[in-house]
């Protein structure tokens, strides 16, 4: 009798294209980090592996739906991260940093960021404008769009 989370692995790896595909459709446009989404879906899919009933859906179809919880439950963690932050008084501020980072980027423009980054690093004036591919005016027009956006969605 062969090991059941042997074979469950074994049908993983016979599937990894089509569950990095899924996972890759589930992570875009979340604050998700793709690759701990992949890895948290590999583990459910072998712990669940005995209940997947071949007869009753496709792997893609199993594999959307366990794909899902699991989205669901890190998103709660995030969540859960971000009330804490609020309320804890004792956090890490550069963990704090990356995830709000993440946040603004995933919801700018491409032209936005570039603005946002450029006047990070202390670009200002018409080397601002120069980097961004317009006048300076309509870069920091671009960061300030950002911030009022971020600052509605929060």
């Amino acid at each position: 009798m062969k090991n059941e989370q042997t074979v469950a692995w074994a049908w993983v790896l016979e599937n990894a294209s089509l569950i990095e595909g899924i996972v890759k459709k589930l992570s875009n446009g979340s604050v998700l980090d793709f690759e701990d989404l992949r890895s948290d879906v590999l583990v459910r899919l072998v712990e669940k592996w005995p209940n997947y009933d071949k007869k009753k859906s496709s792997p893609s179809t199993w594999i959307w739906w366990q794909t899902l919880a699991v989205r669901k439950q890190l998103l709660k963690k995030h969540r859960s991260f971000s009330s804490l932050k609020e309320d804890h008084k004792v956090q890490n501020p550069a963990a704090i940093a990356i995830v709000q980072l993440k946040e603004i980027k995933q919801m700018s423009t491409a032209e936005e960021w570039a603005a946002v980054a450029f006047m990070a690093q202390g670009f200002d004036g018409s080397k601002l404008g120069q980097l961004c591919g317009c006048a300076p005016f309509s870069a920091r027009r671009r960061a300030a769009r950002l911030r009022e956006r971020y600052n509605q969605a929060t």
